[in-house]
């Protein structure tokens, strides 16, 4: 073989390897660009996950106070329909007792218009 061809032969060799190095740093390249685009998602997906938790949370807080509220209201609730049990009573307890002094009134004092 002459040196020409060796020449050639070796450029050839040369363009050969400068397209598979091209290729390579391409493929390179190409993977981090998909690493980095991996670790992006990741981020977006732990704030997305941690922003998630935080409205559980809130959502928890706002019904357990709901909850609260609820049981406050029911507890309010027994204690009005307590209160008024007991001035019911009360009215009934007067009212009879009213009745029975007029009648005691009119007992004593039959002709009294305030009997």
């Amino acid at each position: 073989m002459n040196y020409k061809m060796l020449d050639t032969l070796n450029l050839a060799l040369e363009q050969e390897l400068e397209k598979y190095r091209v290729a390579m740093n391409e493929k390179f390249l190409l993977n981090q660009n998909a690493q980095i685009e991996s670790s992006e998602l990741e981020i977006e997906r732990q704030s997305l996950a941690d922003r998630l938790m935080a409205m559980q949370r809130k959502l928890e807080m706002e019904r357990d106070h709901a909850s609260t509220q609820q049981r406050e209201l029911f507890q309010r609730n027994d204690e009005l329909i307590d209160q008024y049990g007991k001035l019911k009573e009360d009215f009934v307890s007067e009212r009879k007792r009213n009745t029975e002094s007029k009648d005691v009134v009119s007992f004593i004092f039959p002709n009294n218009p305030l009997a």
